[in-house]
């Protein structure tokens, strides 16, 4: 899968979302703003390095936004996650 371009959309979600949150957020907001986007499809969340986010990468615990801020030092508006189909690569 290829990255688009211009296919950002800053999701607000709760500090102590979890991943299945951030997801239906992020579809929701795409389908708002793209009527061609699929919502029927299975959309999965993924780390900037391609990984599917299910576990914090420093530790086996569930994924959190306020965990993985921390783990990551930035702020919230500068965390980046994406969203692919299942079975398409990310890159």
């Amino acid at each position: 899968m290829r990255r688009i371009h211009g296919a950002r959309h800053v999701v607000k979600v709760s500090k102590t979302a979890d991943a299945d949150t951030i997801l239906s957020a992020a579809c929701s907001k795409f389908a708002a703003h793209d009527r061609m986007f699929p919502l029927h499809h299975n959309w999965n969340l993924y780390y900037p390095d391609g990984s599917a986010v299910n576990k914090l990468p420093e530790s086996n615990a569930q994924f959190t936004l306020q965990e993985y801020k921390s783990q990551l030092m930035k702020d919230y508006q500068r965390i980046t996650l994406f969203i692919a189909c299942d079975g398409e690569r990310l890159f």
